[in-house]
């Protein structure tokens, strides 16, 4: 299963085989159990949502260069360089 960290509401496949240490019952032993499975998963997602937040701009940047250089070739320059960027992006 793949996850998109940088949209995590977009993320594929059933919440509960996500979290195999969770549990929807009211019943004290559970609420326990997930309240455990929540803390025991927190330091990952720190982790995880670091990364995205190294990840997202290194993406961003490696499109601009793409569009940059195709802009190059192409042999635009200046305003109409900065235009095909932007519609590129």
């Amino acid at each position: 299963m793949e996850d998109n960290f940088i949209n995590l509401g977009n993320i594929k496949g059933e919440t509960s085989q996500r979290y195999m240490i969770s549990s929807d019952k009211q019943y004290f032993p559970f609420k326990a159990i997930d309240k455990f499975g929540k803390f025991i998963r927190l330091p990952s997602r720190l982790m995880t949502a670091t990364d995205a937040l190294v990840q997202a701009p290194n993406i961003l940047a490696a499109a601009n260069y793409q569009a940059y250089m195709e802009g190059v070739k192409l042999g635009k320059t200046g305003d109409e360089l900065n235009q095909y960027i932007k519609r590129s992006c």
